[in-house]
């Protein structure tokens, strides 16, 4: 996975100069945006791991729609028998 930096350095500090900021921020935010920390990265290895979990996640709150569905149904279709009954006599 590639990471975004800035490469060539003068022409970002020169266009955030260019809107209005002291040189010596602007290179200080080029000089951050230049070295991301290895914390704030994200590898394909862990983008992966977040998307099984989610996946897994999802199987179960399908599981468990499923089951609460089907609760339902069957709650639903002994309501519908019962008033069938009541009105039939």
């Amino acid at each position: 996975m590639a990471t975004q930096t800035i490469d060539n350095t003068y022409d970002a500090i020169k266009a955030l100069v260019k809107e209005g900021l002291p040189e010596n921020q602007a290179e200080a935010i080029v000089k951050s945006c230049r070295h991301p920390s290895g914390d704030d990265l994200v590898t394909e290895t862990i983008l992966n791991e977040q998307i099984s979990e989610l996946r897994r996640d999802l199987l179960t709150l399908r599981g468990d729609l499923f089951k609460w569905l089907g609760t339902m149904l069957v709650g639903q279709i002994a309501v519908f028998a019962i008033v069938v009954k009541w009105l039939i006599g």
